[in-house]
């Protein structure tokens, strides 16, 4: 189970709650499966950002992933928010 202490949503944009239901609901599978794989604790960071940006991304997500002593990111672009979190997802679920 993720504790509300481990996770940070930073959103740039009007958000709807639904949104951050989502947002937290990605988070506790990926915690699922990093804890799984390899018995650690994990804090997370995921920003949500509204950009404006040709072939029609309308969407930014970037997930940082602290560890013991790593950090890494994964970010995706979408026309939808919720479909950058899908992307950001399978990507830390194949890496």
């Amino acid at each position: 189970m993720i504790s509300a202490d481990s996770y940070k949503i930073i959103c740039n944009y009007e958000s709807q709650k639904n949104v951050i239901k989502y947002a937290i609901k990605k988070l506790k599978k990926i915690n699922r499966f990093l804890v799984k794989k390899n018995n650690a604790d994990f804090k997370y960071v995921f920003y949500l950002n509204e950009v404006d940006e040709s072939h029609n991304n309308k969407y930014k997500v970037i997930l940082e992933i602290a560890g013991n002593e790593n950090t890494i990111s994964y970010s995706a672009k979408a026309m939808n928010i919720m479909a950058a979190m899908d992307i950001v997802e399978e990507k830390v679920l194949i890496s």
